[in-house]
């Protein structure tokens, strides 16, 4: 029986941010300040720091798996045989396929035709919609239709199923489940790569080792990140790419966590650079989100030129209130105010937040956001400006 997947508006509870409380205790936040912050007492807040300092089972089953195991371990490299069955796929070749003519197995492939079709067109409504949580049950239904197969194309087929729905539960915030389906479609891609010697298994491996690399940055996950990015950017070049604006930010985002500042600026220019080079911006609202949104908060431009203020009204011209891309802005401008050190501009950057609060509840991830920078300024000073890079990578709905 699948889980039942929460749905919004999204209210975070105290004990879904144990992490978020353990860095607060981590860097010298007293105890009873926290107990006010957060409305309980000192030995509740005790009992979530425990729970909070080893990974959880769900977490650590996937990291000791075949298909999460090169996370904590980049050397590591699972046998076939232990691929297939993590995978749900025939070690050897499916009966029919080997002993099927070329015109009896046409008319199985165009079933798989259609059945790509309608993955796709699944995908593309339910993601244009920001209908996340509705996709991902959309595609899960249509899992049964492929079958267990070792059949290259219903592999490819199984691959890109859980590619999609990978993508539909990282832009929600549900980080776990996101890399338990962008591994099986990782694996998978270079499985049917083995088989084929496609370039297109290449690209959809490396897109799925960016959707799990994403995921482990929403979890402050940064050097499992690097070695997935290092996956994606090899598996790209190989293919006769070259790395796009998504692999820069990442790892943009990656020395950002590691509070490697200069790094992170030349990788969020690059990420832009790269993303005109290539055309991969659908509009000017989108690549001034992608790489601009970080170099502000780094560099603190509030009201200058191309500053938080001016990024957030271009970023509202093409994308409205109810959108993923309008709730990120909303809270990275928030950021970025909060970072600011002045009192108005601080005041502001907190009004921003509770006026938008209807349109970042819809989004697991970034209302646990809006709620994590809504307490800075009651932080001791000395924290803010650390809290507020964990805080935009916070998230309560991270094992959902």
């Amino acid at each position: 029986m699948l889980r039942r997947i929460p749905q919004p508006p999204f209210a975070p509870k105290l004990s879904k941010l144990k992490r978020e409380i353990l860095w607060l205790r981590y860097h010298n936040v007293p105890l009873d300040l926290l107990a006010g912050i957060f409305q309980t007492t000192p030995n509740e807040l005790l009992v979530l720091i425990n729970r909070a300092r080893g990974p959880s089972s769900r977490e650590e089953k996937l990291l000791v798996s075949p298909l999460g195991k090169e996370m904590v371990d980049d050397s590591f490299e699972p046998s076939d045989n232990e691929l297939f069955e993590a995978l749900g796929v025939r070690e050897t070749p499916d009966l029919e396929a080997t002993e099927s003519s070329d015109e009896t197995r046409q008319e199985p492939y165009l079933k798989i035709d259609r059945l790509e079709e309608e993955i796709e067109n699944r995908w593309q409504q339910f993601a244009e919609e920001y209908r996340f949580l509705e996709g991902i049950d959309g595609l899960r239904a249509l899992t049964p239709q492929i079958g267990y197969s070792n059949d290259p194309r219903r592999m490819r087929l199984l691959a890109r199923l859980h590619q999609h729905i990978g993508w539909f539960f990282t832009h929600e915030g549900f980080e776990t489940a996101s890399i338990e389906h962008a591994m099986k479609a990782r694996w998978l891609s270079e499985l049917v790569y083995r088989q084929t010697g496609d370039p297109l298994d290449l690209r959809r491996l490396a897109q799925a080792s960016l959707i799990a690399s994403n995921a482990c940055l929403l979890s402050c996950r940064p050097q499992r990140a690097q070695i997935l990015l290092d996956i994606a950017d090899e598996a790209v070049i190989a293919a006769g790419g070259s790395p796009g604006g998504d692999h820069h930010r990442q790892r943009g985002v990656s020395f950002l966590q590691q509070e490697k500042d200069a790094e992170a600026r030349s990788e969020f220019v690059q990420a832009t650079e790269a993303m005109k080079r290539l055309g991969e911006a659908p509009n000017e609202g989108y690549l001034a989100l992608f790489g601009n949104r970080q170099l502000n908060l780094l560099n603190q431009n509030w009201d200058g030129k191309d500053g938080a203020l001016e990024l957030l009204t271009k970023v509202k011209r093409h994308y409205k209130s109810g959108s993923v891309e309008y709730s990120m802005i909303v809270n990275w401008t928030a950021a970025c105010g909060l970072a600011v050190d002045s009192k108005p501009i601080n005041v502001q950057a907190l009004e921003i937040l509770d006026k938008n609060q209807a349109s970042t509840r819809i989004f697991a991830h970034q209302a646990t956001v809006s709620q994590m920078l809504a307490i800075t300024p009651n932080l001791p000073a000395k924290v803010r400006p650390l809290w507020i890079y964990r805080a935009l990578y916070a998230n309560a709905f991270r094992q959902q």
